[in-house]
């Protein structure tokens, strides 16, 4: 009995079938790599935007406990006979307004209770301490660095990966910071309380314009413009919370270069950074 044979044979890939077939898929991944980076970059704007609205909301409770008075953006305290400086993300978790988790085990490079983590961390941010008070431009690496105050009664240290819209209250231009600045603060050196003082919710005019809190390296001022950093899409906006506690992604190259006088913020109407604009 003779066998039927089949028609069907195995047909293997030439050479060049399997060279289309990576090529394609090269391709693919080529047109989709793209769109996927900038989904996650997307992502993580929104994750700081939403940890920016976390600290506004924090800072409204803060003040609705001090007589609608502002956070300091730092202040002095003593502690073992010494002074020390605390920033306003201390103050925000030590007051229980916003606090963040913590590295209990000792292992962090400086052995305190560090912080790791939470609101007060940008998604795009890097996981190094500042150290440079001169960042060079706005997407200099400075800006995505941390900075945090050791506070050593409790070998505390809070990191804080944002920058308040503040002036620190000591030198000759003490008076024009405070009046341009809607926060206030007292410099490492400063040991006297009553040279802080504070504005309070009822004297800011536009709250939905005011900025209160930026991407950025610490505090910026009237010096230190180069402090609001760009951090997200590929270093080209800045997300920024509002004194009214709503935060909104700006490009970068549309905040105001220079506020260290009315004339040139003025030029910038959107957002505004101090008082008197």
């Amino acid at each position: 009995m003779r066998h039927l044979q089949s028609d069907n044979k195995h047909h293997a890939f030439t050479l060049i079938e399997l060279l289309v077939v990576i090529s394609i898929i090269a391709l693919l991944i080529s047109i989709l790599l793209p769109a996927l980076q900038s989904a996650r970059s997307a992502g993580r704007t929104v994750k700081c935007l939403s940890n920016q609205r976390q600290i506004g909301l924090g800072m409204a409770m803060y003040a609705n406990n001090y007589s609608d008075q502002l956070i300091p953006s730092g202040i002095t305290v003593q502690a073992n006979s010494n002074y020390y400086n605390i920033h306003w993300a201390t103050l925000l978790h030590m007051g229980e307004y916003l606090q963040v988790p913590l590295d209990t085990s000792g292992s962090s490079s400086n052995g305190a209770n560090e912080s790791v983590g939470g609101a007060q961390y940008c998604p795009e941010g890097l996981t190094d301490r500042g150290t440079n008070y001169s960042p060079t431009s706005r997407v200099d690496e400075e800006n995505r660095r941390y900075w945090s105050k050791w506070l050593p009664a409790t070998n505390l240290r809070v990191d804080t990966w944002y920058s308040i819209n503040a002036g620190l209250l000591s030198g000759p231009q003490a008076d024009d910071k405070f009046n341009s600045f809607p926060y206030g603060g007292m410099s490492d050196s400063q040991t006297d309380q009553s040279v802080l003082r504070l504005h309070t919710l009822g004297e800011i005019l536009k709250p939905s314009k005011l900025t209160s809190v930026a991407d950025g390296s610490f505090i910026h001022n009237k010096w230190t413009e180069e402090r609001i950093g760009a951090r997200h899409n590929a270093l080209t906006t800045t997300n920024i919370l509002f004194v009214d506690g709503h935060a909104s992604t700006y490009p970068t190259d549309m905040l105001a270069p220079k506020i260290d006088n009315l004339v040139d913020a003025n030029q910038y109407p959107d957002p505004l950074w101090r008082l008197d604009q």
